[in-house]
């Protein structure tokens, strides 16, 4: 039995499932807080760290009382999924991940629907109207939809979406509103808006008022490893996107850029088509730097879409790009790949990138001269 199984049948409260290939975390971390600004005890649990057994055994000990659940679920969950019933869902996409695990892209896709298995007429399911991978596989339910999209959808209702700088939100009768504006929030990047736009879709079906739902989104914060702030070196931003594992979750952090991107790209492949990232790097990308396993297979597929250096290790990569950008610059780590040839997990990668900026940005703050060393004696 899985364990999502066995803590639901302890759970007398709504149940919120939040799955998808990218921004799982961030649309059950800001659900939670829109559900918080709500008034409600909220459990956020599952794939985002603390499994759903935990808060549940929370709960029956009596060291918790939660009034909602909100749960990331990742493939390895829902393939299964037998009775586990949600009140909410949300579907997000449906891209190539975990291919290694699951063999193809439609049994991958299979196993992300049984999280609709269970689905009633009373349940909502909030799922992205954009995704031809995912609308073309949606199947038949009785529970009812909610589309979010990062484009108006007018005629629509209820849905979500992104227009004019604002998150707006077409309840099933009146006018369209808006609910707040992007710039009041903390997350960079299309992508995040529109992740905006579904965990308010999910709160105000839930029963959250517009303003809590604001509320709630102003005061999210990004998690760590997904497209933070971490640092200004001599003018250059740094943005710490290492969870970005897959190849469209780095189309995604790239979207949000304009010209004067300085890529960090690598680590283990997972079989992915490096060559779709090409028109968003000559779009956007100064340079290429390399690191990891994956070199050899990314240079290949993008050395004619930017400069590209083989710097091997992060230090290196780091090192070079703060040596050589240009003030207003952009210097991304969003590896398209996962972490394990060099570390332990992501959160280890974004913090090594994270520790390099502080250091190297201490020292410029010391010399307040020149350019940074482009090799340590040892390098050479």
């Amino acid at each position: 039995m899985a364990e999502i199984e066995l803590a639901a049948r302890f759970i007398e409260v709504p149940i919120t499932g939040i799955t998808g290939s990218n921004g799982k975390s961030t649309v059950t971390s800001m659900t939670g807080e829109v559900l918080r600004a709500t008034g409600l005890e909220v459990a956020v649990c599952g794939n985002i760290g603390r499994p759903l057994s935990a808060a549940v055994s929370d709960q029956l000990r009596g060291k918790a009382s939660y009034q909602a659940y909100v749960v990331e679920l990742s493939s390895f969950q829902t393939e299964a999924i037998d009775n586990f019933h949600l009140d909410y869902v949300a579907l997000l996409n449906i891209t190539p991940d975990h291919l290694d695990r699951h063999g193809s892209l439609d049994a991958y896709a299979e196993a992300k629907l049984r999280i609709l298995k269970n689905c009633t007429a009373d349940d909502w399911v909030v799922y992205n109207i954009e995704d031809e991978g995912l609308v073309s596989r949606m199947p038949e339910i009785p529970a009812r939809r909610a589309p979010f999209a990062q484009r108006p959808l007018p005629g629509t209702h209820p849905a979500a979406w992104v227009d004019d700088g604002y998150v707006w939100w077409s309840a099933e009768t009146g006018s369209p509103q808006t609910i707040l504006g992007v710039d009041e929030m903390a997350v960079l990047g299309p992508h995040n808006h529109a992740n905006a736009c579904a965990a308010a879709a999910l709160g105000l079906l839930a029963g959250s008022t517009p303003e809590q739902v604001a509320t709630g989104l102003r005061r999210y914060r990004p998690l760590d490893h997904r497209m933070e702030k971490c640092g200004e070196v001599r003018g250059v931003t740094c943005v710490n996107d290492s969870k970005a594992t897959n190849i469209d979750s780095t189309l995604a952090a790239l979207s949000g850029f304009q010209r004067g991107v300085w890529l960090i790209l690598g680590g283990r492949d997972k079989g992915a088509d490096f060559s779709v990232l090409e028109p968003h790097i000559e779009e956007r990308v100064v340079k290429i730097l390399l690191i990891g396993e994956a070199t050899p297979v990314i240079d290949a597929a993008l050395r004619g879409s930017a400069p590209v250096e083989r710097c091997k290790t992060m230090d290196r990569a780091v090192q070079r790009a703060l040596s050589s950008a240009a003030a207003g610059d952009v210097l991304l780590l969003s590896p398209a790949c996962t972490s394990f040839d060099q570390y332990s997990n992501f959160e280890e990668r974004g913090d090594h990138f994270k520790d390099l900026v502080s250091k190297l940005g201490a020292e410029v703050d010391e010399t307040l001269a020149g350019d940074l060393p482009l090799t340590s004696p040892e390098e050479e």
